[in-house]
């Protein structure tokens, strides 16, 4: 079954929620002021999930959530 948007919103909002009681899908990656390492777990859980690779190259600080959500959805 394809991983869809929705899916990965979805997951993106409980992980991060956990952690930044202010997050939101329209916030830039920098601006969630998650570290490095934080990233790089969410990657790997989110990776895990829906049996994707994120091309970290493709990761920018200045995309939203929504834009990463749709870039790992291409690669679903």
């Amino acid at each position: 079954m394809p991983t869809t948007t929705k899916d990965i919103r979805e997951f993106t909002s409980n992980y991060f929620k956990e952690r930044r009681a202010d997050f939101d899908l329209t916030k830039r990656i920098r601006e969630i002021r998650i570290d490095s390492l934080d990233l790089v777990e969410f990657l790997m859980a989110l990776e895990e999930k829906f049996d994707v690779e994120v091309d970290t190259d493709q990761v920018d600080q200045d995309m939203t959530f929504e834009e990463f959500c749709k870039l790992v959805e291409g690669q679903g």
